[in-house]
């Protein structure tokens, strides 16, 4: 839970920047723009995360052995359960939101008769952290 916590924290910070960096400057020039898809992996892995987390905790709360009030309670887990789920649905919810925006870029590029160069972003669609062109790369350059 707090790999997950930590790793969505950083991953938050950087999508503000690079949402900052869409509204100030516009979609990313068209040799990148297959890049957009990358900010989709942080929100649907983690929410599917902390999905199996609140499954487990499900599974092995109550603790009879325990003194704690809150881990020996009879809906301990059915509560953490309910909260996670909730949790990933949101995280679910701004996936979605980042495939809308990738796909209105992508058909924003194919309208203007541009066609979509196989380059290295492709790579950021299986590993986002080889993409040298991604927006991760690129989202606190700023035009002055």
């Amino acid at each position: 839970m707090v790999i997950v916590s930590i790793g969505l924290a950083l991953a938050f910070m950087i999508l503000t920047g690079y949402l900052l960096r869409l509204v100030v400057h516009g979609m990313v020039p068209t040799g990148t723009i297959i890049s957009v898809f990358v900010p989709l992996g942080p929100c649907g892995q983690s929410g599917y995360a902390i999905l199996l987390i609140g499954q487990f905790f499900r599974g092995i709360l109550p603790l009879e052995e325990s003194s704690s009030v809150v881990l020996s309670s009879s809906i301990a887990g059915e509560a953490i359960n309910i909260f996670c789920t909730c949790v990933s649905f949101v995280l679910w919810s701004f996936a979605t939101m980042w495939l809308v925006f990738a796909l209105l870029a992508i058909q924003h590029v194919l309208r203007m008769n541009s066609k979509i160069p196989f380059k290295v972003p492709f790579w950021g669609l299986i590993f986002p952290n080889v993409s040298r062109s991604s927006p991760w790369s690129s989202c606190f350059r700023y035009k002055s």
